[in-house]
């Protein structure tokens, strides 16, 4: 499952996100429940990398481990967005309802 931290991130400030790692590139996606889009950062030099938008009210992020994709819910559009881990880009959302956690 994500995890949830509160810190301070170079690109976001002071928030309180769900975030997790792709471990084979490093990378880390965050999805702040404030926000209105999922960043992408560097999680060994700590880098913003890139933004996806659409994922208002991120409220979990999850890695698929075994197809390098990434699940971000989101509150504000009632879907899970599928980010590819390596093109940092969605590759598909699915509805799920109001509010996913």
């Amino acid at each position: 499952m994500g995890r949830i931290c509160q810190a301070t991130c170079p690109f976001l400030g002071r928030v309180r996100s769900q975030s997790d790692a792709h471990l084979k590139s490093g990378r880390v996606f965050v999805a702040p429940t404030a926000k209105r889009d999922a960043e992408i950062s560097d999680g060994e030099l700590g880098l913003y990398l890139a933004t996806v938008q659409g994922c208002p009210e991120g409220s979990d992020v999850l890695w698929a481990q075994d197809g390098n994709v990434f699940l971000a819910a989101s509150r504000g559009t009632g879907k899970i967005l599928l980010i590819a881990a390596m093109r940092g880009a969605p590759v598909a959302d699915v509805n799920v309802g109001p509010k996913p956690n």
